[in-house]
């Protein structure tokens, strides 16, 4: 890695803040936390960290095509992160420098780069210029009227600007201003930056462009979009005849008659199908039937069932309740044998009685 001292001075203008309104953009950084970087950044389903190499790796990449094909000398990675293309473009001998509104990015970047990084917005005025000025991904996550404030702060500051800004992420509930291409071609051009027809900035994003400053409009415009449609003319008719050609004819009509072949096979597989599905439907409508039945034939078991419980329940109740009636009835009547032993004419009697009883013993004897 170059050994450069780190700059002494802000990145940004300390008056910018007062200018781009920054107190807002600074209210939408508050977005990009711990929570933001883990699990939502990108779609890779990989966390944003130093220590993971699938993003040094995407970055690397992304670093080394900036320095083989642009070969710029400084570099600003406008909305860096936690600034892995700072890394790797100074580990390619590039001046490279980051800015990112979000403080949580910036205090987790790695050491060796941390005096190369700042917490600051886009839109805040940058205090120099560039050879290079990269925006990977970051202004849709601004509101129109700012992104239109960072491209004039980008095209102020560079003559070169590598941009991407995804064209159909809707689903990221930070994206406030996701935009077509031509969108963001129209907002670069009004500033005299227009794409670099003959560079592919694929290695970023498909939708990746590199703006340059031209100001001999419109001839070098106008040539260099001839020599882009001239070539992407020239590989259509090749396809063209490569396609229709005798030998590519036969393997189409080859193609034709198989897929023909194919989708009979299919219908009569449909056909089966659907016969299948039929048999199946009445298989299925003749179970339920049963089951009905067989429903409503436990329907009247159980109601038979239960008048018969109840009934003997009704029959146990009645000699229950007469067993106690004949119970009190007994109890009454011990009552009123206790009563009549009680009395003195019952003893009288008893006494009486066990006298006959004796006497008779007494004449039997005799």
């Amino acid at each position: 890695m170059s050994i450069r001292p780190a700059t002494p001075r802000s990145l940004v203008q300390p008056a910018s803040a007062i200018d781009s309104g920054a107190a807002g953009v600074r209210e939408l950084g508050k977005q990009y936390d711990e929570d933001y970087f883990l699990h939502r950044i990108g779609d890779m389903d990989e966390p944003y960290v130093r220590d993971n190499p699938a993003w040094k790796a995407i970055f690397a990449r992304v670093a080394q095509a900036i320095a083989t094909e642009l070969s710029p000398k400084t570099v600003l990675d406008a909305g860096c992160g936690i600034g892995f293309l700072v890394q790797a473009l100074r580990e390619r001998d590039v001046d490279a420098f980051g800015i990112d509104i979000s403080e949580y990015a910036i205090a987790n970047a790695a050491e060796e780069v941390l005096p190369f990084c700042e917490v600051a917005s886009v839109t805040d005025e940058l205090t120099r210029r560039y050879d290079l000025i990269v925006c990977m991904e970051v202004l849709e996550h601004l509101p129109a009227q700012l992104a239109s404030r960072a491209v004039d702060n980008f095209t102020c500051h560079t003559d070169a600007v590598l941009f991407s800004s995804t064209p159909e992420d809707f689903r990221e509930p930070t994206h406030l201003n996701v935009q077509p291409t031509e969108y963001w071609v129209g907002l670069f051009g009004s500033r005299d930056f227009f794409r670099d027809v003959d560079f592919d900035a694929s290695f970023v994003a498909d939708h990746a462009i590199l703006f340059r400053r031209i100001s001999d409009l419109p001839n070098s415009v106008l040539r260099a979009y001839e020599r882009r449609y001239w070539r992407t003319e020239k590989e259509v008719r090749e396809l063209r005849a490569a396609a229709y050609g005798p030998a590519s004819g036969r393997r189409l009509r080859g193609t034709v008659d198989g897929q023909h072949a194919e989708r009979r096979f299919l219908e009569e597989r449909l056909e089966a199908m659907k016969e299948r599905h039929a048999e199946l439907r009445r298989l299925l409508v003749e179970a339920n039937e049963q089951l009905l039945r067989r429903d409503d034939e436990l329907r009247i078991q159980s109601r038979e069932q239960i008048r018969l419980r109840d009934d003997k329940i009704r029959w146990l109740r009645d000699m229950v309740h007469q067993r106690d009636q004949e119970i009190e009835w007994l109890r009454g009547l011990q009552s009123e044998l206790d009563h009549i032993h009680a009395t003195r004419a019952w003893r009288l009697v008893s006494g009486w009685w066990r006298l006959r009883a004796r006497l008779r013993k007494l004449l039997r004897r005799v």
